[in-house]
């Protein structure tokens, strides 16, 4: 019989689980929320838009040779600048989805069940539904468990040795509500 319940796992991360979660974090908050060329289009098109006009300015002769160089380097340095600002928006958005921020260096207890994840720690106690489990994956040492809100909870692989796949294949069963959940609330059953 499979089991129907894991844990607790008990725990504080490391300092390279806790680096390994911010990564985590950040690729995934990059990969769903578009990509860096998708962040610089207005600006990449703007660009465009002043260098044809400065070519055409400088072409005219209405613009000298050192302030032609002064506008190219404004357009480079507007170029970078946003560069800057996507990838701390990018890490600030990562920061913000983590629940398990405080994990290291404080103790942390996470229990799986039927009911769902319970999390204690030393700041709250949670009980986080099934429904709003979005996705569970492994990444290097760690099982994350993604939940809607864009936030996340990260267990050490070391606590939970030979049940890993099993908890796994569990939580994914159960993630977004299970079957019962995914079943057409209204409508009408298939007739065959």
């Amino acid at each position: 019989m499979a089991a129907t319940r894991f844990g607790p796992y008990e725990f504080s991360l490391t300092d390279a689980e806790y680096a390994q979660s911010r990564r985590e974090a950040e690729r995934r908050v990059r990969a769903t929320h578009g990509s860096v060329l998708e962040g610089q289009l207005p600006l990449l098109l703007l660009v465009a838009v002043a260098v044809i006009v400065a070519v055409g300015l400088a072409a005219s002769k209405a613009m000298g040779r050192v302030e032609a160089a002064l506008f190219l380097m404004a357009v480079i340095a507007a170029l970078a600048a946003s560069q800057w600002l996507f990838m701390w928006q990018i890490r600030r958005l990562a920061r913000r989805t983590e629940l398990v921020t405080k994990a290291r260096g404080t103790n942390w207890t996470v229990d799986v069940s039927e009911a769902g994840i319970s999390l204690d720690t030393p700041e709250m106690r949670a009980q986080i539904n099934w429904a709003a489990v979005d996705d569970v994956t492994l990444v290097g040492q760690l099982v994350f468990i993604w939940l809607r809100s864009l936030r996340y909870v990260s267990i050490p692989q070391r606590l939970i040795g030979d049940e890993r796949a099993d908890l796994v294949a569990f939580m994914r069963r159960h993630k977004g509500g299970g079957a019962a959940l995914k079943a057409p609330v209204f409508g009408r059953a298939a007739s065959g």
